[in-house]
């Protein structure tokens, strides 16, 4: 039986398991709302029915993301993930571009974790590795640069149950109070 809080002290969260936040990831990837995970085990849910092309065609494999550590994040970056895949797509991109991105995105997420046990990674870090990519790639050119950015972070951080209200918080905090 677990002790009572002490006296002042917060109540503690209850600790998602790895299969929760995993559950949670690949909602978001396959763009399923989040539900609070309430089976045991690691079954994974059939690949959405409508895939538009060669990169949104590699979600299909994509069953877990190690190194994701918290729900909510992970539920965002499988919401990222998904949409840059689309955009992959809509710009004519080979299926080669989405894998690569793909094994640097497991490579950056297994690497900040071994580095930070305690950091975070969710939709905003997805969004900012495909944004360093965008950039090497067509420059860095304001107008275009900001909405594609806006788009993806508006889209992968969107509240689950439709409240855009904390979402906007971070969108302005991100974008220096403007």
């Amino acid at each position: 039986m677990p002790l009572p809080p002490v006296r002042g002290e917060q109540p503690r969260s209850k600790a998602l398991s790895v299969p929760d936040v995993q559950a949670a990831f690949r909602a978001g990837l396959m763009g399923r709302p989040m539900r609070e995970h309430t089976a045991t085990g690691l079954a994974v849910a059939a690949p959405p029915a409508r895939i538009s092309g060669p990169n949104e065609g590699l979600l299909a494999d994509l069953t877990r993301l190690p190194g994701l550590t918290d729900a909510r994040a992970a539920f965002a970056a499988g919401r990222a993930i998904r949409r840059i895949m689309q955009l992959f797509d809509q710009a004519g991109a080979p299926g080669s571009i989405g894998r690569q991105f793909l094994d640097n995105l497991r490579a950056a997420v297994v690497t900040q974790h071994m580095r930070d046990r305690t950091a975070v990674w969710g939709g905003s870090d997805t969004v900012a590795m495909f944004m360093e990519m965008y950039t090497r790639i067509l420059g860095e050119d304001g107008t275009d640069y900001a909405r594609v950015e806006s788009s993806l972070l508006e889209h992968a951080l969107a509240d689950p149950n439709g409240s855009r209200s904390r979402t906007s918080t971070f969108l302005k905090a991100l974008r220096g109070g403007r």
